[in-house]
């Protein structure tokens, strides 16, 4: 009944109030719901021993993230994203498909 409630409530029931059938459901096609697929690193926290599991932020961003091809299993995703973390408190970088790499910042921009 939950169910019925809610198909009325979005309006996506084939038939009208008098039960009468007014068309057919259209099929819905697998693409149309498939999700968006992101590959980012593994940790959420920074695992250096200074950092004391700082958290990450987003490295990139938002309109320069690379769309990538993923292959999973045997099945080829073309609209897949690519993400990255920066812990901002000691410049590590990580990624999704490489080790984690420290940034080294020229002790003239570190006075800044």
């Amino acid at each position: 009944m939950k169910l019925d409630g809610f198909i009325e409530l979005l309006d996506l029931t084939p038939y009208n109030n008098n039960a009468n059938l007014i068309q057919k459901l259209k099929s819905v096609s697998k693409k149309e719901i498939s999700p968006v697929y992101c590959v980012c690193p593994i940790s959420m926290a920074c695992t250096t021993t200074m950092c004391k599991a700082y958290h990450l932020s987003l490295a990139t961003r938002v309109h320069d993230i690379p769309q990538i091809i993923l292959i999973k299993g045997c099945t080829v995703f073309k609209n897949a994203y690519s993400l990255s973390g920066k812990c901002d408190h000691c410049n590590t970088l990580y990624s999704g498909d490489q080790e984690s790499y420290q940034l080294q910042i020229p002790s003239e921009k570190m006075l800044i």
